[in-house]
């Protein structure tokens, strides 16, 4: 596990490379691979995770699922139960940003959202509705598309995040963000091959 923390932007964020080990990711990709159908999303979930400024629903191309309304217990969810990893200290602790690490310490609400983009999957800019936002990036190996990257702005600055397999990033989720646009072959689209996300939504009620 590496973590790399924001050391020059005006808001702070981490980026947590490889922060699931190879049993967690086999048991996350298991789930991912069940729900991740498109029979099995709806676009409600698009209306309740993101925003613009203005309130109106963002421009997006994807699929979501509220994975915390699948299961009546979190526990019979692997990925529900692993992902309770992003509130260890111990991650924390190798940062230098106290805030981020304090939230997390006393968070104690969170719901996750699954996303799915296949071929010219994209989001445009939009805010989270909660504090912060933790979006862990999955694909299946060898990588078969481009884009997908995940781009913060903030009055003058913008910063662009790589998505890569089993990265993490956290951030206030009050920063806008955009995801580029997934460009795949069309003999590799709608078979799974493009970019899985979880996204946690962090808060304290």
């Amino acid at each position: 596990m590496r973590v790399t923390h924001s050391d020059k932007s005006t808001f702070p964020y981490i980026i947590i490379d490889d922060i699931y080990d190879e049993k967690e990711l086999s048991l996350i990709n298991t789930e991912l691979n069940f729900i991740v159908q498109p029979y099995k999303y709806t676009d409600d979930a698009k209306e309740h995770g993101a925003k613009y400024d203005d309130g109106v629903t963002s421009k997006v191309n994807n699929y979501s699922i509220w994975l915390d309304d699948v299961y009546n217990n979190r526990i019979h969810s692997d990925i529900l139960r692993i992902n309770r990893k992003i509130f260890d200290s111990n991650i924390y602790s190798l940062n230098s940003n106290w805030h981020i690490k304090k939230f997390f310490e006393f968070s104690n609400y969170d719901k996750t959202l699954i996303s799915y983009y296949d071929n010219g999957g994209y989001y445009d800019y939009h805010t989270d509705q909660a504090a912060y936002t933790a979006i862990t990036w999955f694909y299946k190996e060898p990588k078969k598309f481009s884009g997908g990257d995940l781009s913060l702005r903030y009055e003058d600055e913008s910063y662009t995040i790589e998505c890569m397999n089993n990265r993490t990033l956290v951030f206030p989720s009050m920063i806008e963000h955009s995801v580029s646009e997934i460009i795949m072959e069309d003999k590799d689209s709608n078979r799974g091959n493009g970019r899985y996300s979880m996204i946690q939504f962090v808060n304290i009620i």
